[in-house]
């Protein structure tokens, strides 16, 4: 099989000598920071895939073997038992992973049977940009092209080898699915956030303190609240793609739960505060507080902005 522009190919070999191996050429271009093929499905639950990306000293690769079960970045497993052969390396602007994988046709959740003339794969790769690590647990970003094929395994069967790489399409494989895509909620989360605490939020500060508009400084801060929320919300939605952010332990993760936190709060007291301010009652023991967490907010968020 061949993706489009040739930036990936995979070739499958599968022994007839009874045992349940699998051999695999897996090539891609070098200058994308990585490449996958899986097996067992046409989207990504209860795939089989392989994973290669450009290893630390950047002139051989790391192959990493992965399951996947929806559609957040695959996991390593340990289960997979694969065993890189001769030829494997970097050469002529492509990485290249001749691998057999022992006991690979069978997996938890999938399969592939010699004898199906119609098996789905899927195919992905990352950016152009430099990956490099010699991890196999290693989290890479999210897929810049992605698409799906079928194979005739029928075809694949034979003496156990390392199987020739393809220049074009074979007779037994069909491109199903194409498509090219550029990830943006990263994007959009940090735009709604700097929009939300170094534009709206400060906006609304002038008004209270220079302008002493009262009532545009509450819908300024009401503004700045609710475009923060969405921020928070976009974030999560990235979080739960990468293994490394799904646990929510980083520093920026936990920094900005803390900032969201202290945004809701001091929407409560801002609230409040209007309440009194109308009821011309004393404010005092809440305008410290609501003055200084908005600063420490604010602050904060430029601190998590670089973290």
């Amino acid at each position: 099989f061949c993706s489009p522009n040739n930036a990936l190919a995979f070739a499958l070999n599968l022994p007839d000598d009874g045992s349940t191996d699998l051999y695999f050429s897996l090539s891609a271009w070098s200058n994308i920071s990585w490449a996958a093929v899986g097996m067992g499905n046409d989207q990504m639950f209860n795939a089989l895939i392989f994973m290669i990306y450009t290893d630390a000293s950047g002139n051989n690769i790391t192959l990493s073997p992965r399951l996947s079960y929806s559609y957040v970045e695959p996991s390593y497993s340990s289960d997979i038992n694969v065993t890189l052969l001769p030829g494997t390396g970097i050469s002529g602007g492509r990485m290249l992973a001749n691998a057999v994988c022992h006991g690979c046709r069978s997996w938890n959740g999938g399969w592939i049977s010699p004898g199906n003339t119609n098996a789905p794969f899927i195919f992905g790769r990352g950016p152009l940009q430099s990956f490099r690590s010699n991890s196999v647990t290693a989290s890479v970003i999210i897929h810049a092209a992605y698409g799906s094929f079928t194979m005739d395994l029928t075809q694949a069967v034979g003496p156990a080898r390392v199987p020739d790489l393809p220049t074009t399409n074979s007779s037994g494989t069909i491109l199903d699915s194409y498509s090219t895509d550029k990830y943006v909620m990263g994007a959009v989360h940090a735009y709604l956030n700097f929009v939300s605490m170094l534009v709206i939020m400060p906006c609304g500060m002038a008004m209270m303190h220079i302008a002493k508009k009262h009532v545009w400084h509450s819908v300024c801060e009401t503004m700045a609240a609710g475009v923060a929320l969405f921020g928070f919300l976009s974030g999560m939605h990235c979080a739960a793609l990468y293994n490394r952010t799904r646990r929510y332990a980083t520093a920026h993760q936990i920094l900005g739960i803390l900032i969201m936190v202290g945004v809701l709060v001091e929407f409560g007291l801002g609230f409040k505060l209007s309440r009194y301010y109308v009821k011309r009652l004393p404010t005092r023991r809440f305008t410290t507080t609501h003055v200084w967490l908005g600063r420490l907010v604010v602050v904060s968020a430029v601190i998590n902005g670089f973290l």
